[in-house]
């Protein structure tokens, strides 16, 4: 499959891009927050709970966290946001924690911590391997 390619030339495109990924992270975590007033969501929000993780863990990859997205970046593109970015990503992270805290208080804490492990252990080391060395 042929991917686009366009990279990102100049700071405007880089904000522009930052911004729109950040109104779509509120916008989602905004809808689980809502749901998770009520208390028979929270396996829901379980189910969830991965992905908005790795979502607001991209917040910190724009900025250029543990060299991945942004650290090869042209310096005159990604450093005038970098503050800005971390902005983002401490305004999710205690979001986050929120989401977190709800859950670890509720009966879903056991199902919750077995769905973690499952997505970020298992399902990514239990496959079968496709390449060979």
């Amino acid at each position: 499959m042929a991917l686009p390619n366009r990279p990102i030339t100049n700071a405007d495109e880089w904000q522009q891009f930052v911004e729109q990924f950040v109104t779509l992270l509120d916008k989602e975590m905004l809808k689980h927050e809502e749901k998770i007033k009520e208390p028979s969501y929270a396996p829901g929000l379980v189910h969830v709970m991965p992905a908005l993780i790795s979502l607001v863990n991209t917040v910190g990859y724009l900025r250029g966290q543990d060299g991945m997205i942004a650290s090869d970046m042209d310096p005159n593109i990604r450093i005038p946001l970098t503050d800005k970015i971390r902005e983002y990503e401490n305004h999710f992270e205690v979001r986050l924690d929120k989401l977190i805290d709800i859950l670890l208080a509720s009966d879903q804490k056991d199902y919750y911590t077995e769905r973690l492990d499952s997505y970020f252990t298992k399902c990514r080391t239990k496959q079968k391997t496709t390449v060979v060395w």
